[in-house]
């Protein structure tokens, strides 16, 4: 067991939400040399994580695309002669490449794809949030999950620190807009966002600061154009690890159900969480201190557990109709909560 090997390849959001199977994992085999399987963009992010020893990098999605690479990749796990894989990542590629790697003892999700080639396969209890999902692993190790610390978390290094300092103002009144998302019928409109925007300046005093990733600067354009507040604009200029401390330096944030919200938490900040496809009931809500969550009571949604490409009834009315008062309602919360 001095050997484990971790494989958590999806989204920025999802790593987040490993993070407490790392630490308790760590917790367990004190002594074991914990290695990541991961995608090469979240490496500066997860090197600051402590109980990771090393990190594997898989570009599944780019030049390691395809099953020539998938077996090359198999061959480079096989060298660490590991004893134990533990994957919350729930592929058929990631159940072969770890039964290919010859290590004795895998444990997985039973629904995930290939789920039989685990050793040790635990159901994924739907009405559990992430976090608890991705922790039940540890019981097909004989361990409690229960008794594990649930809080997600992101180390931030000084240099990071010090960027966001440089790049922000000294003040106690920032909020962060994150408006993108990978899925389009996620994003709330950008009117909204700009008129939240504007009353936020003009209700509270507070500055806004739109966090973004680089692809998303025509949609923080969109909605800076909108605005007569003037808000900072940060949208496609801070690596991972600028854009935690950024967020670290936030009073809230206000958000799409994205990957940010997950950040967020994990540097335990509050965060207003808009849904509409989607949902918090599907286990992917915020963990942040007294985060709240804005959502439509509508008969049509949720209608998709990440966000489907268009409105399947072609009206986005879960969008489109939530307000900015709504949306300022749920800040007003967190701020009168003195968090």
């Amino acid at each position: 067991m001095n050997r484990i090997i971790i494989v958590q390849t999806a989204f920025l959001g999802d790593l987040a939400l490993t993070t407490p199977l790392f630490r308790a994992l760590k917790k367990i085999y004190p002594d074991g040399y914990l290695s990541l399987v991961v995608r090469p963009e979240y490496r500066e992010l997860m090197r600051a994580i402590p109980e990771i020893d090393e990190l594997i990098f898989y570009d599944k999605r780019g030049r390691e695309r395809g099953l020539s690479n998938l077996y090359k990749k198999i061959r480079e796990i096989r060298l660490r002669q590991a004893g134990l894989a533990v994957s919350p990542h729930r592929s058929s590629r990631t159940a072969l490449m770890l039964w290919q790697s010859h290590i004795p003892r895998r444990i997985g999700f039973a629904e995930a794809g290939l789920g039989f080639l685990y050793t040790g396969r635990v159901a994924r209890d739907m009405s559990l949030h992430e976090v608890d999902r991705n922790l039940s692993l540890l019981s097909a190790l004989g361990q409690d999950p229960g008794k594990s610390d649930r809080r997600p978390y992101l180390q931030v290094k000084e240099e990071w620190k010090k960027e966001a300092s440089r790049l922000l103002p000294a003040s106690p009144g920032l909020v962060g807009i994150a408006p993108s998302s990978v899925w389009p019928t996620k994003r709330w409109i950008p009117s909204g966002f700009s008129r939240l925007i504007d009353i936020l300046s003009q209700k509270f005093g507070l500055k806004s600061v739109i966090l973004g990733e680089p692809g998303a600067e025509s949609l923080a354009r969109e909605i800076i154009g909108q605005t007569r507040s003037e808000p900072i604009n940060l949208v496609g200029k801070t690596p991972l690890g600028i854009l935690t401390a950024v967020v670290s330096r936030l009073k809230l944030l206000v958000s799409n159900d994205s990957g940010l919200v997950h950040v967020a938490s994990a540097r335990n900040i509050p965060t207003v969480v808009i849904y509409g496809p989607t949902s918090p009931k599907f286990g992917y809500g915020p963990l942040g201190p007294g985060s709240r969550v804005v959502e439509l009571n509508l008969d049509c949604r949720p209608c998709h557990i990440h966000g489907p490409r268009e409105c399947p009834q072609s009206h986005f009315r879960c969008m489109k109709e939530i307000t900015p008062e709504q949306v300022l309602e749920a800040v007003g919360m967190i701020l009168k909560s003195g968090i």
